[in-house]
Formats: C-alpha cells, sequence, structure tokens
C-alpha cells in the first residue's frame, strides 16, 4: 500500500512597516488583511495530520468501485456502484466492506456512473456524470432516482445474486456552457452540487435542483446553474455531512477538507479550507462520511480511512 505522505505547511515571512506619522493607504490594508488570512492558512495547516488506514475491501464482485454514500434509512448500509461501463447494479456494503446485497436497477444504462446519494427521505440518486466517454462528451447527462431498498430484508437471495429495483424519475441537464467531466457530487437541501474535474485551478461547482416527483425527460433537459469555483482539482469524489458542516473533496493521492457556516452558499469555498492530506496514490474514487471519519474507496475495491482532528 505504501506509508502516506502529508504536505508540509508553508512558511512565509513578511515584514510590512510604515513611518509613525504616515497614513497607510487602502492598498496597505489589503495587504495586511491578505497577509493575516495566509498566516490562519498557514496555522490549520500546521496542526497534527489525521491517520490514514485501511479498513477494508470490496468483494470481486464490484468491479472498478466508483461513488459512496452511507444511508439515512438503514444503520451501518452504505452504497457503491461500478465505474463506466460495467452492468447497472447497486452494492449495499458495510463500512468494512461486506456485501449485503445487490440490486440490479431495471432499465438504467450504467454509461459513466460516477456518484450516489442519498436524502432524508429514502432516496438514491445515481448520478451518470461522468463524461471520459469514447464517443466523446456529451453535454446533457442524467441522475437517475431510486426508492432504497431494505439491504437486510428477509430473502432466499444471496447477497451477490441482483434482485431488481426500478428507477422512479430521471432528471436530464445540460451544463451551461459546455460538456464537463464531473465525479464529485453532493447532495445539499433540495439540490445536487456537481464538481467539475478539471486539470487546472479553478474547479467549476455546478448545481441541479431535484424538485419533489418531478421528472425531466432528456427531450427537454433543465441547465445547471454555475455556483461558483474551488482551487482543488482533479476531484473524484465528494462528500458533504447531514448537519451540512463538513464539505470533504477528494482525489487520486489527497484529499481537501472545509468546514462549513450554517448558510453556506459555495461560493468561497477556498476561505473555508482547513486541511489538505496527502497520501501515496491509490485511485481513489470516492468518499463519504461516517461520523467524524472520512471513508475512502479505490478503483482496486480497498477502503480507507481518515480520522480528521477535532
Amino acid at each position: 500500500q505504501g506509508l502516506p505522505h502529508f504536505d508540509e505547511p508553508e512558511r512565509a515571512s513578511v515584514r510590512l512597516g510604515y513611518r509613525h506619522n504616515d497614513k497607510p493607504d487602502a492598498s496597505a490594508f489589503r495587504l495586511i488583511i491578505a497577509l493575516f488570512m495566509a498566516i490562519s492558512g498557514a496555522i490549520h495547516a500546521e496542526e497534527p495530520a489525521p491517520a490514514i488506514k485501511v479498513v477494508g475491501r470490496l468483494p470481486e464482485s464490484i468491479r472498478e468501485a466508483s461513488g459512496l454514500c452511507k444511508s439515512r434509512q438503514h444503520d451501518g448500509v452504505f452504497w457503491t456502484h461500478s465505474d463506466s461501463g460495467n452492468a447497472p447494479l447497486l452494492f449495499a456494503i458495510t463500512r468494512t466492506g461486506e456485501l449485503l446485497a445487490t440490486y440490479r436497477v431495471k432499465g438504467a444504462v450504467n454509461l459513466d456512473w460516477e456518484s450516489i446519494e442519498t436524502d432524508d427521505n429514502g432516496r438514491l440518486s445515481v448520478c451518470d456524470v461522468g463524461n471520459n466517454l469514447p464517443g466523446g462528451p456529451l453535454k446533457t447527462r442524467w441522475v437517475d432516482i431510486v426508492r432504497e431498498p431494505d439491504p437486510r430484508a428477509k430473502t432466499s437471495v444471496e447477497a451477490d445474486q441482483p434482485r431488481e429495483i426500478e428507477i422512479e424519475r430521471q432528471r436530464h441537464f445540460t451544463f451551461p456552457d459546455q460538456a464537463h467531466d464531473v465525479e464529485g457530487v453532493v447532495r445539499t437541501k433540495d439540490s445536487l452540487l456537481l464538481f467539475g474535474k478539471v486539470r487546472e485551478s479553478p474547479t467549476p461547482i455546478f448545481a441541479l435542483t431535484l424538485k419533489a416527483n418531478e421528472a425531466v425527460p432528456a427531450s427537454k433537459p433543465v441547465p445547471l446553474r454555475t455556483l461558483g469555483t474551488v482551487s482543488a482539482t482533479r476531484i473524484t469524489g465528494a462528500a458533504l455531512t447531514p448537519a451540512r458542516d463538513r464539505l470533504a473533496l477528494c482525489t487520486y493521492d489527497r484529499a481537501w477538507l472545509f468546514e462549513l457556516r450554517a448558510d453556506e452558499d459555495f461560493q468561497q469555498l477556498d476561505r473555508r479550507l482547513v486541511h489538505t492530506i496527502r497520501f501515496a496514490p491509490t485511485q481513489i474514487e470516492g468518499c463519504e462520511w461516517d461520523g467524524k471519519r472520512l471513508l475512502l474507496v479505490s478503483e482496486d475495491r480497498s477502503l480507507y480511512e481518515i480520522v480528521w482532528p477535532k
């Protein structure tokens, strides 16, 4: 696996002064404020780095694991799925990777499933939002919304044998400017937030409103709203706590943690960054909160855990 390694805090020293009788201009005050923010960021960076460890492994039936979310209906249950081109299957697992049940989404096509999200009403949003496609990127993508089943319900079907569930509705959407590749998605209130996957900063953030029981056909896709940007790049997964006070973004070799305000609008996320953690590249493809622990799933089916400092 290799041992994780962490970013060293950046250190800078700046000397700023003026004569006693001078009146500093506005630019000086702006510089002082910028220095204060930089110093604050350095203080956060110098906090002890949390530990990352392997906590489990997914079964071989889950090929190229991608998204990850924790059920709000069934204790100890997490949901995951495979990446593009695989069968449209949802897998119920424990936090250590034990397979509880397998479900085939009837009528669905896994063109490029990248994320799965849950809500307080017992629904799962399966996000076909990736755009790393052989035929080129698509501007119109969609979300399949299904009712969350109970993976511990009594049945004679083995955990690795698919049972069927149906799509309740789909919501098709288009990007406001051009086709984007997306892998990190979170659910907040009545919307899904989509984080673009780009190599160079800034990363765009989009919002898709999810109106109750409303389907949006492919013939009339709704446009996404642009919320803002974030400096994190190559985002492969995202996780928001149920209390919406912490956001995690992950990529192949690092994770970013943001502490959010009660009225967070996600338009100035860089100001909320409190930790950046680097680890040996493991092809991380998704993440999810489990209390104060952040679970990460890799494409090779390994499950990792990060315990964040208080």
